[in-house]
C-alpha cells in the first residue's frame, strides 16, 4: 500500500506483473519534469486497486493514456456509467485515452470515452460485483467475466456497479 502507487512524468508498462494498492491515485502521470505526462501500456499485467470513496483515481494521467497491449485491470471509484461525487474515476486522463490493443477492464467510471481501434468495447451494468473473489473468464462462480480464452482471478475489496472492457481478445460477458 502507498499514498500514490506509481508516480512519474512518463510511465511505461512493457511486461511482467505489477500490482498496485494505493490510498490515493494508483498510477499517476504528473508533470515532474518538462513534457506532457503520459502512461503507455504495451504488455504485461497491471492490476490497480484504490478506495471507492474520496478523490482517488485508479489510473490518472495529467496528459495521455495509451494502451497497445497487455492486460490492465482497474478497481476504482465511480460507476461504469459515469461520475460520482468528487470527480474520482477508475481511469482519468486530461488529454486523450487511446486503446488499440490488449485488454482494459475498468470496474468504476472512465473520465472520458477512449479512442478505440482494433478492440471491442463492452459496457456491463446488468449485475453488481460484490466483495469477494470473482473470476475473469470461463471459470465457474457467481460473477464470471469472459474475455476470449484467458482467465484472471480477481479479488474485490469493495462492491462495484458496472464494468467497461476494451479488448482484442474476442467476446466479453459478465454473469
Amino acid at each position: 500500500s502507498a499514498y500514490e502507487g506509481l508516480e512519474a512524468t512518463h510511465i511505461v508498462i512493457q511486461g511482467g506483473t505489477t500490482t498496485v494498492y494505493a490510498t490515493d491515485d494508483g498510477v499517476n502521470a504528473a508533470a515532474k519534469v518538462s513534457g506532457t505526462p503520459s502512461i503507455l501500456v504495451t504488455g504485461g499485467y497491471l492490476d490497480v486497486t484504490v478506495p471507492t470513496n474520496g478523490d482517488t483515481d485508479g489510473i490518472d494521467s495529467n496528459g495521455t493514456y495509451s494502451q497497445t497491449g497487455g492486460v490492465v485491470v482497474v478497481r476504482g471509484p465511480g460507476s461504469a456509467s459515469g461520475r460520482t461525487g468528487g470527480g474520482a474515476f477508475a481511469l482519468d486522463a486530461e488529454r486523450t485515452i487511446s486503446i488499440s490493443g490488449g485488454t482494459l477492464a475498468v470496474f468504476g467510471g472512465i473520465e472520458s470515452t477512449p479512442s478505440a481501434s482494433g478492440v471491442t468495447r463492452t459496457l456491463v451494468t446488468s449485475s453488481t460485483v460484490s466483495a469477494g473473489t470473482h473470476t475473469l473468464t470461463l471459470s465457474a462462480g457467481t460473477h464470471t467475466l469472459t474475455l476470449g480464452d484467458t482467465t484472471y482471478e480477481l479479488t474485490f475489496k469493495n462492491a462495484c456497479s458496472g464494468c467497461v472492457v476494451y479488448s482484442d481478445q474476442g467476446s466479453v460477458s459478465l454473469q
